[in-house]
């Protein structure tokens, strides 16, 4: 895949819903009925108040139900990184490597006057990739 379509109201409620976790990261998963364009996404709770993330089991399991009732197919996961990069650490790329399906990491600067980013992340074997990530209003 070269290419990740979220639409303008998905973007809009995961920059609001990464605001509203910071200081901790938000987490969420993004589904729609194509692979290649997220149409929606479910918040989840996570279990770290600070640095890092992480979703009790079955929580994931209970929001991967929601989206099949929904006639919708997982396409990717999400977290932010609030006051930092839109880009994958080492724990991500650890702990996000079972999932097979797209990884999306968004930037939240409140400290600093800079714009929002996200960004996205495929692995391939054993290498990561950049997906471009386009936002349809």
């Amino acid at each position: 895949m070269q290419e990740l379509i979220i639409t303008g109201r998905v973007h809009a409620e995961l920059l609001a819903h990464s605001r509203r976790q910071a200081p901790a990261e938000a987490v969420a998963f993004l589904s729609g009925t194509r692979p290649d364009i997220a149409t929606d996404f479910a918040p989840l709770p996570n279990m770290v108040a600070g640095h890092g993330f992480l979703v009790h089991p079955r929580d994931q399991f209970d929001a991967l139900m929601s989206i099949r009732r929904q006639g919708q197919m997982l396409i990717g996961t999400f977290h932010s990184h609030p006051e930092g990069a839109p880009a994958l650490s080492d724990t991500d790329m650890q702990y996000l490597e079972r999932w097979k399906c797209l990884h999306v990491v968004a930037s939240i600067w409140q400290k600093v006057e800079r714009a929002d980013e996200i960004a996205a992340f495929a692995i391939n074997g054993n290498r990561w990739l950049a997906v471009t990530v386009r936002v349809n209003y």
